[in-house]
């Protein structure tokens, strides 16, 4: 399906229906979808599975919510999700960018490769998600346009790639760390229309550890990456 508008694509978002993860009448139902500028920003942030929703989103994530307000709410619950070390790596994502000449949410934007949250993603749920999240994707980032994308963890790096219809590479995040940290890889787009992608480690917990890092190298080296994003002109 072609979307004309970001309006059209949040809609179809919003009434799936494509995998069991979608249900708008389930307790907790909450599509995460775009926070911040639609329309080619300089620096795109890009993560998995969504986090489960904070106790706002779950009083508003029901049928009753527009997509609009669901944005509103989603992009709240962003910035209280990364400035929990336990949870999002403990960073205030604006005071970031800003340290950098970036303003947060008016020249970036942020999303998610599965578009519904699920408790228990299991390997067949997470392979259902991602067949029908793709062409989600695909339409997003083809209407977004960013010029820059900051990945967040492995799984939003293959997704990625997949959704752009590239195969995915064969290198892990820690092992792309390891070799070649803040060497941007270039996604080619239509015409001569680089895409520049910085791959980093999972904000959770469970991702930086996997990598190898203590609480607080996750938040340095997300700084780092929007550092490389600037130093690079974009």
């Amino acid at each position: 399906m072609t979307h004309q508008s970001y309006e059209q694509l949040a809609e179809s978002i919003f009434t799936c229906g494509r995998c069991s993860l979608w249900d708008r009448e389930r307790p907790g139902y909450f599509p995460k979808f775009g926070a911040g500028n639609p329309d080619r920003p300089r620096v795109m942030l890009l993560t998995q599975n969504p986090a489960e929703p904070n106790d706002r989103e779950k009083a508003g994530g029901n049928a009753r919510v527009s997509p609009r307000e669901m944005r509103e709410m989603y992009a709240a619950g962003i910035a209280e999700y990364h400035n929990d070390a336990r949870r999002g790596g403990g960073i205030d994502l604006g005071t970031t960018f800003a340290q950098h000449g970036i303003r947060w949410l008016a020249e970036t934007y942020y999303s998610e490769a599965f578009k519904c949250v699920a408790s228990q993603l299991t390997a067949v749920a997470a392979e259902e998600a991602a067949e029908a999240c793709r062409g989600h994707l695909a339409a997003e980032l083809s209407l977004v346009a960013p010029r820059s994308i900051i990945t967040l963890g492995g799984g939003a790096l293959r997704y990625l790639y997949l959704a752009l219809g590239k195969k995915p590479p064969r290198v892990t995040v820690t092992q792309w760390w390891a070799s070649e940290p803040l060497e941007p890889k270039q996604i080619w787009r239509d015409g001569d229309d680089p895409l520049l992608v910085l791959p980093l480690f999972h904000p959770s917990p469970e991702g930086w550890q996997r990598a190898g890092l203590r609480q607080g190298d996750w938040a340095r080296a997300f700084e780092r990456c929007v550092a490389r994003v600037v130093q690079l002109g974009v």
